[in-house]
């Protein structure tokens, strides 16, 4: 028989047995489920179960459930198994027993909640919370890990030589101020930190004094150091000491800062770059926004992603309208057509946007924009791929309104032809006076001033006519007819309505074939005129003849050609009853001569 086997207890032989290690559970100390169940000696499910059924109290660090000394002392999972008729209450007047434990196993429970800590910060590294959160986080493992009793943390900004203290637990370490310039009397502190390493320095006062700055302002040490860096660059430090009393850490300790302190700048700098970002972001739309060119962008499934003030008018009329992000950016509400400039419809395809998805750089199309309230716009429109790493990745384009700057330039380019025509008008009544300055018989001034009117107004033809001294019209100068035309009488005033009409108005007047006097449409039947000018010559009311100038189509002169025209009437008949004039002259003294003698 074995000892023991008879129900009795039998000390066995000391030299047989290892003298046991006693490991007495703590409050202070942390234990996962899975350590649970092993100094327990039950499965990991019922650790769970429990931990679910709020039997076993739990503390959460990120994703890990920690269960405290006295908890799990307390924790009675055999008896809670056991049926409830035969439960017993428990002894409270037994103190437990220790456990006995491996020696190891305590150093395994450290090794796992300094590695509950890293995955702690990693996750609240990797979450959306803010930077002074996760400053304030990483402060308090810093403190509770190394037994720190003040930790602050710092960042350093090279670029701008500024320093900033995010978080600070147990108060602060320094007088320092908040914010600070890195060169301005900080300058060894941050070139210990450049160097990379974690350490202690036991006496921070006279290691890092500096002529423009008093010792006072840092702690009197020991002082642990954790740079923050990110590949070669430092971003920041913490720092902590025990308000004076004793600090050493040891190796392993200070790699773990240096893991714990990885993980921070990593935090600090995605964190300031994405406020480089978010600011960068903020100003572009803000230029965007006070461009007047509308813009627009999309991926490559042609979802709308950017939009800038200009493009919401044009689309809703409303600058604060909701934003269509994500919606079809090849649509706009307020466009219900795209047409080419020759009228041919614009299909989906051709869409500016689509033609960059493809890999088209489209530079100032000019096209017409129909809107849903029936305006209708000149648009002038760019657009380019975006590529990223040699791959389409969307797509922007720029439009712009430019009905205003081309109706600006068509009345430009009308107020120039007009000045031409003007200037031009201008040169044949200067030539024409100048012609006429010499003695002419009234035939040849008609014949003068029918070739100005057709050269200038650019007829197809004419005749010149005066009254006779019967009253009838007389031609006696023509242009651009046939050489066998053969003029209608015109003694019946009936028959030449339109010319007895300029007589009477004093001024030119334009009809067509169909409106004017028998007379006057057979002359235009006879030259295969379509339309016809009838420039009257009189002086006061008193006629002397007048212009026929022939039309191919419909007579259409504007009010400065009518009254290039009546200028030309004028001139023309004043020379003519100059002429006249002349001649009565030179017969009357012709007929006194004689008398004279």
């Amino acid at each position: 028989m074995k000892p023991g086997d008879d129900g009795e207890n039998h000390p066995g032989n000391p030299s047989d047995l290892d003298p046991p290690v006693t490991f007495a559970l703590k409050d202070a100390e942390r234990y996962t489920m899975a350590e649970a169940a092993t100094i327990k000696g039950v499965s990991y499910h019922t650790v769970s179960r429990a931990v679910r059924q709020g039997r076993l109290p739990v503390t959460r660090l990120g994703r890990m459930a920690l269960i405290g000394g006295q908890d799990l002392a307390n924790w009675a999972p055999m008896r809670e198994r056991a049926p409830r008729r035969y439960r017993q209450a428990p002894a409270t007047d037994r103190v437990p027993a220790p456990l006995v434990l491996d020696k190891a196993f305590g150093d395994r429970v450290g090794i796992a909640r300094q590695l509950a800590t890293v995955f702690e910060v990693i996750h609240a590294a990797s979450s959306e919370l803010s930077l002074p959160e996760f400053a304030a986080l990483l402060a308090d493992r810093f403190s509770t890990i190394f037994g720190l009793t003040r930790v602050s943390l710092w960042t350093a900004n090279s670029r701008d030589g500024k320093g900033e203290r995010l978080a600070t637990i147990g108060g602060s370490l320094t007088a320092i101020p908040d914010r600070i310039t890195i060169s301005a009397g900080f300058s060894r502190i941050f070139a210990s930190i450049d160097l990379g390493h974690a350490r202690v320095s036991l006496d921070p006062r006279t290691e890092f004094h500096d002529e423009t700055t008093p010792g006072n302002l840092f702690p009197p040490g020991p002082l642990l150091i954790v740079p923050l860096r990110v590949r070669d660059r430092t971003v920041g430090a913490l720092f902590g000491d025990r308000a004076g009393e004793y600090l050493a850490l040891d190796q392993d300790q200070l790699a773990l800062a240096e893991v714990l302190a990885n993980q921070a700048a990593l935090a600090v700098d995605h964190a300031t770059l994405r406020k480089k970002e978010r600011f960068r972001i903020n100003q572009l739309s803000a230029i965007l926004d006070q461009m007047g060119d509308q813009v627009r962008a999309c991926d490559t499934d042609g979802r709308l992603n950017l939009m800038n003030r200009m493009d919401k008018i044009f689309a809703s009329g409303e600058a604060d309208a909701a934003s269509a992000i994500g919606s079809d950016a090849l649509t706009n509400p307020g466009v219900s057509a795209r047409n080419e400039l020759d009228g041919t419809p614009i299909p989906r395809d051709r869409h500016p946007l689509a033609r960059a998805l493809r890999g088209e750089i489209i530079a100032n199309w000019e096209y017409d924009v129909t809107r849903v309230d029936g305006r209708v716009q000149r648009a002038q429109v760019s657009a380019r791929p975006i590529v990223v790493d040699g791959e389409i990745t969307g797509a922007v384009y720029i439009g712009r309104n430019i009905s205003a700057r081309r109706d600006q330039e068509r009345q430009d380019q009308e107020r120039l032809a007009w000045l031409e025509r003007a200037n031009r008008r201008a040169r044949s009544l200067a030539g024409l006076t100048i012609r006429l300055t010499s003695p002419q018989t009234p035939s040849e001034i008609i014949q003068a001033a029918l070739e100005c009117l057709d050269g200038t107004l650019g007829q197809s033809g004419g005749l010149g006519l005066t009254i006779d001294e019967d009253g009838q019209l007389t031609v006696c100068a023509a242009l651009h007819v046939p050489p066998d035309f053969q003029a209608t009488a015109m003694d019946n005033p009936i028959s030449m309505s339109t010319t007895i009409m300029a007589f009477s108005r004093q001024a030119p007047v334009a009809v067509a074939r169909h409106e004017a006097g028998r007379a006057e449409a057979e002359i235009m039947g006879s030259v295969d005129a379509q339309g016809l000018l009838v420039i009257p010559i009189q002086i006061d009311r008193d006629p002397l003849g007048a212009f026929h100038l022939f039309h191919t189509g419909p007579p259409a002169p504007d009010e400065d050609e009518m009254t290039f025209a009546t200028a030309v009437g004028q001139l023309c008949a004043q020379d003519i009853d100059r002429s006249r004039l002349s001649a009565s002259e030179g017969k009357a003294g012709s007929v006194e001569s004689p008398e004279s003698s």
